[in-house]
């Protein structure tokens, strides 16, 4: 009976082996997966390493140019608001702060209002066009002043009129002049 058993058990491998191809056929499957696995280890790898460059190269490029883009941004800033920001810092992180004039405290963009927000990022758009562009080179903004109220609007107005270079302001809003 122990023997039948055996039989019984040896020809439901067999046939199991049968089903999945014999052994050359694992082995080859064994063979295809391993290849595979090593190919996705070099490949990740390889993206670590261009993800470390790209780090070090983030870290040059705020370190080289962070302070000579938020300083004249900071100022751009502090016209844009009238004077209650004046200054912008970028964190390592790439958290950008906001520094209040009145406090010298400094608080995190996202924490900012949208319109505040869109000030900032004008300011920033203006100091890197004015460090990176010739000067004849034309400033194409994009409803830049949307989220704006009329003091907000008037502010930027001004500060665009002064930023030495044609301005090209597309806008779906009705501008009113500053006074």
């Amino acid at each position: 009976g122990e023997t039948a058993a055996l039989r019984e058990r040896a020809a439901a491998l067999a046939a199991r082996e049968e089903a999945l191809g014999g052994c050359d056929a694992l082995e080859a499957r064994v063979q295809q997966l391993e290849d595979r696995r090593q190919t996705l280890l070099d490949r990740e790898r390889a993206l670590t390493l261009a993800l470390e460059a790209l780090e070090a190269a983030q870290r040059t490029l705020e370190t080289a140019y962070g302070p000579r883009l938020t300083a004249p941004a900071g100022a751009i800033l502090r016209t844009l608001t009238r004077g209650q920001l004046d200054g912008l810092v970028l964190e390592e992180g790439r958290v950008l702060l906001v520094r209040e004039a009145a406090t010298g405290l400094t608080r995190p963009l996202s924490s900012m209002s949208r319109g505040t927000q869109d000030q900032v990022w004008l300011a920033l758009r203006l100091a890197l066009s004015a460090l990176l562009l010739p000067p004849e080179t034309p400033l194409l903004l994009d409803d830049a002043l949307l989220t704006f109220d009329a003091d907000r609007t008037a502010a930027a107005l001004t500060q665009l009129r002064q930023a030495g270079r044609q301005v090209l302001l597309f806008t779906c809003r009705k501008l009113e002049e500053p006074q």
